[in-house]
């Protein structure tokens, strides 16, 4: 790319060649010259460079008031415009806002000369926010700092109303197009976090020994309320299809109703809606038969981290645990030929003497 002429010229090389080398004879010998250095160095960087201009154009506004030192509000609203939403005027100038209050419960006097709660404060907030979609989320959270500001932590509970949230949609291919990102569902999100920090060993100077542990906790739980394509046949909705009530990454399964012989052949069957089996596709009528078997999402992540310190030199490690979620059981599958990369450990046993 010339960037004084601002072209771009490739005449020079012929490509077509270059694609059509089985091994490179140069540096690295006997190498697959198109699927290990032409595809994934050169191919992908043929073309024109693009630019792209955009327009923004901002306003907010933010406000607290305080009260005694034990009453808090706060509120903030803004308005975005942009040229990236095209002909969609839905989308411009929207209004994102947020209200909240706090309460300093530590500076009340019934906690006021207490030795064992040092910080104690509950807020309530309520907004919509979002970028090229909106989402209304309240948030319900409680921050403490107890026993000599060895324990610290706060409790967390929110409630997130997302709408037109990005999806990829099918269009009609005669538009020039098979599918088009677009605004396409509406999702709920409901879920509790909570955050722990425990001073173990305190230093009484920067080079004594000390000791944090920290641990934080989340439990989210998302749900489809609204979606302008959903699955209609059963093998779309196992195919990743979404269907509103579920989760945007749920697992469905057809019923496995065994093997069947076809000409000396064992071909997997399914049960149907009115009763019967089939080794073909199911069809929309038998959508009752398919099965939830829960979200590919975890719904529970914690992590537990420790920090030691001791003149000057420090050592941390951290353990982190997923659950809740479910993952399709590994499925073995033939290797045709050699492979240059990693194999199944399932193969590891398949080339014996005997076969």
């Amino acid at each position: 790319y010339d960037d004084q002429n601002q072209a771009q010229a490739t005449t020079s090389v012929s490509y077509v060649d270059l694609a059509n080398f089985e091994r490179t004879p140069f540096f690295c010998k006997n190498l697959l010259a198109r699927e290990q250095i032409y595809k994934p160095y050169i191919e992908s960087a043929i073309g024109l460079l693009n630019e792209e201009r955009h327009r923004y154009a901002s306003g907010y506004f933010n406000a607290t008031y305080t009260y005694d030192e034990r009453y808090n509000a706060f509120a903030s609203f803004r308005k975005d415009y942009a040229d990236m939403f095209g002909l969609a005027t839905e989308f411009r100038g929207k209004p994102l806002w947020s209200v909240g209050a706090g309460w300093n419960i530590h500076n009340e006097s019934f906690l006021e000369n207490s030795r064992q709660v040092n910080f104690l404060k509950l807020r309530v907030s309520y907004g919509v926010t979002g970028n090229i979609y909106q989402d209304a989320t309240s948030f319900t959270t409680a921050d403490f700092t107890l026993f000599n500001n060895r324990l610290s932590g706060s409790l967390d509970w929110f409630r997130k109303r997302g709408k037109d949230i990005f999806h990829t949609m099918r269009i009609d291919c005669t538009k020039g197009y098979e599918s088009v990102v677009m605004n396409y569902a509406d999702l709920l999100n409901n879920g509790f976090e909570a955050s722990l920090s425990y001073d173990w060993f305190r230093p009484n100077e920067q080079r004594d020994f000390s000791w944090n542990s920290a641990l934080t906790l989340t439990f989210v739980k998302n749900e489809i309320t609204r979606v302008d394509e959903a699955a209609t046949t059963p093998n779309a909705l196992v195919a990743g299809g979404l269907k509103v009530g579920y989760p945007v990454h749920a697992l469905f399964s057809l019923p496995y109703a065994g093997v069947e012989e076809v000409n000396g052949k064992g071909i997997p069957t399914w049960h149907k809606a009115d009763g019967s089996t089939t080794n073909d596709y199911l069809k929309s009528s038998d959508m009752s038969v398919v099965v939830y078997s829960g979200s590919e999402d975890p719904k529970t992540n914690i992590g537990f981290s420790n920090t030691l310190r001791y003149k000057g030199v420090s050592l941390s490690f951290l353990l982190v645990y997923y659950g809740g979620h479910y993952l399709r059981a590994l499925q073995p599958s033939g290797m045709p030929g050699l492979q240059y990369r990693a194999f199944p450990s399932y193969l590891k046993d398949s080339w014996t003497p005997e076969n």
